[in-house]
């Protein structure tokens, strides 16, 4: 299995093998999945069951879709580049 994964999470995959708290780089893995099966109660491979938003998220989302129609961040300017730019501080 190939795992395309973001730069920072992959140095930090590193630094754990590097620092001696894995042998391995999927060793580190293994253990963050079932740390998060156990945090989500995935027990043997069971899932939680898909939650509908109820009428009052609906009504939320149907006023940001909305206003978002008639409001914009500028001409080319998108939520990542924003995100990108507040990285950089």
């Amino acid at each position: 299995m190939m795992l395309e994964l973001p730069k920072d999470v992959e140095e930090w995959i590193r630094g754990e093998v590097d620092r001696g708290h894995f042998a391995s780089t999927g060793e580190v893995i293994i253990e963050a999945v079932r740390h998060l099966a156990r945090e989500r109660r995935w027990e043997d491979g069971a899932q939680p069951a898909p939650v509908e938003p109820g009428p009052e998220v609906r009504k939320v989302i149907e006023e940001l879709k909305e206003f978002a129609r008639g409001n914009s961040l500028g001409e080319g300017l998108t939520i990542r580049d924003m995100i990108e730019e507040g990285r950089k501080y």
